[in-house]
């Protein structure tokens, strides 16, 4: 509800057992007496919104339910009208995964909101580089060319924690 997003800092921290909060856009557009479309601009705040608000208490946010069960490019996102609601731009915002009300969209959320065999190589290139630039005493260094500071470290970390719950660590060398 309206009432749910403005409060969902509150919702959030209210116990320590929280541990993650998700959007219902049909409940929210309902509240909010608009319609629900397919591109869903609608709910773009409130899902930015809950997602603000689940970071700042250290939780996961979920996105809603890509609703379309038959729309597979939609649902992933390539389409650049359908970005708004995709599971792409989901994963852009910050959640943490979505929400589905169609098997056939549980491959499709799986594959966008796990790290790709790239991904996790970088991270791990990363961590190597940091690891190295310790022994040599760098307090600055980089990798490919770019500087590697706290927030892609961080990344990296994620990422590995990431590999580490989906994998087992099968890509950790």
């Amino acid at each position: 509800t309206a009432l749910g997003v403005e409060k969902s800092f509150e919702i959030a921290s209210a116990d320590k057992r929280v541990i993650g909060i998700f959007l219902g856009g049909e409940d929210f557009t309902a509240d909010m007496h608009c319609k629900r479309t397919k591109e869903g601009q609608e709910i773009f705040y409130a899902r930015t919104r809950l997602v603000l608000a689940a970071r700042a208490c250290g939780i996961e946010a979920y996105d809603t339910p890509f609703t379309d069960v038959e729309d597979m490019e939609g649902c992933r996102g390539r389409c650049w009208l359908l970005c708004w609601f995709s599971t792409e731009f989901a994963k852009s915002l910050g959640f943490a995964g979505k929400a589905v009300i169609s098997p056939r969209h549980v491959d499709i959320v799986n594959e966008v909101f796990s790290p790709t065999e790239e991904e996790i190589a970088y991270a791990h290139d990363v961590m190597d580089a940091i690891e190295e630039g310790k022994r040599q005493g760098k307090g600055v260094i980089s990798l490919r060319g770019k500087m590697i500071d706290a927030p892609i470290v961080k990344r990296a970390s994620q990422v590995l924690e990431m590999e580490k719950a989906i994998y087992g660590g099968a890509f950790d060398e």
